[in-house]
């Protein structure tokens, strides 16, 4: 069995988990705009005496999200998995939170919108349909303003999760509903992330450390892969 180091740094939430064969830990702080001064840090407080080397795969919650915060994971992760030969995981930070919820609500049922609040007076948004302890993703992320947002079934949503809840009040009454539940605590977690891809690992899904993207909404940001930097001298 693999052991698998994640990494999310996409909302205030600073959060590194590792899955090993026998165990599952997470070192998860909510430290905005300062997940570059404890990042490292953090992931060695994770590892403690275990060496670096013996990950096996390094997972990065792709986003989409805070783009400086986007930047330092994938950067930390595109570091780690280079320096150490290793294959990378993207996943999606908005699926990350969905998981998170349903780890802790394992009956629920019905749509889920997992939204982070993208400063702007827009959200990030994904809609997933929880079943029998299940996450099926429904759509793509996208961005919008909350009041744009439209529910993609017949019934509005069951739960809204993460830090776009504060919206609430100008979502259409197709998406929100009399008995819609909200839990605006909810951040993506990197033990989450380790253990859901070290339990269905994938290999077609994963990428070269220099390959590694985040998961900009907007097609404009000017990030650019290890492959497409110019060399330094």
């Amino acid at each position: 069995m693999h052991t698998v180091l994640a990494i999310d740094t996409s909302t205030d939430a600073c959060s590194v988990g590792l899955a090993t064969p026998t165990a599952s830990v997470e070192v998860h702080r909510i430290i905005p705009k300062a997940h570059n001064k404890h990042i490292l840090q953090m992931i060695d407080e994770l590892l403690g005496d275990m060496p670096p080397s013996s990950v096996d795969l390094f997972a990065c919650g792709v986003g989409p999200g805070s783009f400086t915060g986007l930047r330092i994971a994938a950067s930390v992760t595109q570091g780690l998995a280079w320096a150490l030969e290793k294959p990378v995981a993207p996943f999606c930070s908005l699926e990350c939170q969905a998981q998170v919820f349903l780890s802790e609500h394992p009956n629920a049922q019905g749509l889920l919108l997992s939204c982070t609040d993208a400063q702007i007076g827009e959200m990030y948004w994904r809609w997933f349909e929880c079943s029998k302890g299940q996450l099926t993703a429904v759509t793509e992320p996208a961005m919008s303003l909350p009041e744009e947002l439209k529910s993609p079934g017949a019934l509005p949503s069951a739960y809204i999760v993460g830090s776009g809840c504060h919206y609430v009040a100008a979502m259409s009454s197709g998406v929100i509903g009399a008995d819609t539940q909200c839990f605006s605590s909810v951040r993506p977690h990197g033990g989450i992330m380790a253990a859901k891809i070290q339990a269905n690992i994938q290999p077609k899904h994963w990428c070269a450390p220099q390959d590694l993207t985040p998961r900009y909404i907007q097609q404009d940001i000017g990030w650019k892969k290890l492959s497409e930097q110019p060399r330094r001298v």
